[in-house]
């Protein structure tokens, strides 16, 4: 079965209906709108693309806490920049609970409901769980790191380029054992550990923004901490408690209180346990990243780099190496 857009520029997509059949079916419901904007593909510098991002975290975070819907389906065809930016900043996300599972031919075009923007969660999965608010909160992380890929300024070389993107968002195979693709491999790897450190992106703030938001999301694909950790940290956190208590009724402390405090809550955030508490309450709502991405959104003003579009090589795996060449 073909599937060919109306007059949305897209090109023409083919739908597996077998995938389809085995994936988890929402309920179906499309309103059909007149586009009022631009897709935040087309953004014209970084401060705009992180306000567009903003105010999408900030739509969903109201849909989802005054109707308790969940989208399914961010990418980046599915939001929107309005072109009445000189009077509020809006965005529009499309496609509510329209999910649906594709193939896609590789030159990395932006498309509506592939793999590429799906958590690492439900894509890497024989049997996926059911979509939870860290599945949409994750992807929104996907989308911002795709398009400060493709369209801001780094130093990747072309190649270095092409097989990041490959490996984080085009890593799929049809699995004909399980009648499905599988995938997400690269997303999880890179969540896991961490490998944005050589893009070096222009913009400073934009690069801050997606380390915070990756160092919080990585407690997805963390083990828990084992009770012997767990044990180690109430232990120190009863061991700084009393110091704190201490420094707080010592006439002559060395050290004003508030200050010790906050070097102590440093100190507990930054052991194993701390921090994977901290991150898992961070991912139990939406406030921390729409706050977070609204405290950089504030600096759009200063967020100039303008886009740029990086071309991409075919690129194939070498299975056996673990490595990426040119095809």
């Amino acid at each position: 079965m073909n599937f060919v857009p109306g007059e949305t520029g897209h090109p023409k997509e083919s739908w597996d209906t077998r995938v389809v059949a085995k994936t988890r079916q929402p309920p179906r419901t499309r309103i059909i709108v007149k586009d009022l904007g631009r897709e935040v593909l087309y953004f014209e510098n970084t401060g705009q693309m992180v306000s567009a991002m903003a105010d999408a975290a900030e739509a969903h975070q109201q849909l989802y806490e005054k109707a308790a819907i969940l989208h399914g389906n961010i990418g980046v065809g599915n939001i929107f920049i309005t072109s009445n930016a000189a009077v509020y900043s809006s965005i529009r996300i499309r496609n509510w609970d329209c999910q649906f599972v594709k193939r896609y031919d590789y030159d990395s075009k932006p498309s509506h409901g592939t793999l590429q923007f799906m958590s690492a969660m439900l894509q890497d999965t024989l049997t996926p769980p059911p979509l939870s608010l860290a599945d949409d909160l994750e992807s929104f992380y996907h989308v911002l790191t795709w398009l400060a890929l493709r369209f801001t300024r780094h130093q990747l070389s072309t190649t270095s380029l092409s097989a990041l993107i490959k490996e984080i968002f085009d890593e799929d195979e049809y699995s004909y054992h399980y009648d499905r693709y599988m995938g997400g491999r690269g997303k999880r790897r890179h969540l896991s550990i961490g490998d944005m450190d050589d893009v070096k992106f222009a913009d400073r703030e934009l690069a801050e923004l997606l380390d915070d938001l990756a160092d919080v999301l990585r407690v997805r694909y963390q083990s828990e901490p084992s009770d012997e950790q767990v044990r180690a940290f109430e232990d120190k956190k009863v061991l700084l408690a009393k110091e704190l208590e201490r420094a707080r009724l010592s006439p002559d402390a060395k050290m004003p209180y508030d200050e010790l405090r906050e070097i102590f809550d440093w100190v507990l955030k930054s052991e194993r346990v701390g921090k994977y508490r901290e991150s898992t309450e961070r991912l139990r709502t939406s406030d921390w990243m729409r706050d977070r991405f609204r405290d950089t959104a504030r600096l759009s003003g200063e967020m100039l780099e303008e886009r740029v579009e990086h071309k991409l090589v075919e690129v194939v795996r070498i299975r056996r190496y673990n490595r990426y060449c040119l095809y």
